[in-house]
């Protein structure tokens, strides 16, 4: 069985792995902004990291990123 993935939202890079075996259905929660609370582990061989979340909260969408200033000319 695979792994969900947590991705950073505002780099779009993977932070860690989701245990799909973990306490709570977080399948439900896909595609959504979530924070987690669980145990963490590294998969054996790797440096992954790999969640068995025991608490998920769905939290409100991150601020788009500022634009950059454009400097003077």
């Amino acid at each position: 069985e695979g792994k969900y993935a947590l991705v950073n939202p505002t780099s779009g890079r993977v932070v860690a792995y989701v245990d799909p075996s973990s306490d709570i259905d977080i399948g439900s929660l896909m595609g959504k902004y979530i924070g987690v609370r669980g145990t963490q582990d590294v998969a054996p061989g790797t440096q992954v990291t790999v969640v068995h979340v025991s608490n998920a909260t769905l939290l409100p969408p991150p601020e788009p990123a500022a634009p950059a200033p454009t400097p003077g000319r």
